[in-house]
């Protein structure tokens, strides 16, 4: 069992660099829930999917969700409340 066993974590920032870097080391952890989230732009859109795809396939039991849009946005929030 992992340090995050069952637990659910949300990463902003996911697609690049450290939030990605933390989205992968929370799969290796046991987290059975990722959201991962991103500004949602085109630039970073393929790459939070190959993000989500990739722990999928390693972490079959990881339950992995993408949000786009800004983190201050209060309908951003409210949606990364919900699907936690």
């Amino acid at each position: 069992m992992g340090l995050l066993s069952n637990k659910v974590i949300c990463i902003t920032g996911a697609s690049r660099g450290i939030g990605r870097a933390c989205a992968i080391e929370s799969a290796h952890q046991g987290a059975t829930g990722l959201i991962l989230h991103y500004l949602g732009d085109a630039e970073t859109e393929a790459e939070i999917h190959t993000l989500k795809q990739d722990i999928e396939n390693q972490h079959p039991s990881a339950k992995v969700v993408v949000v786009p849009g800004d983190i201050g946005d209060r309908a951003t929030s409210a949606k990364i409340v919900e699907v936690g």
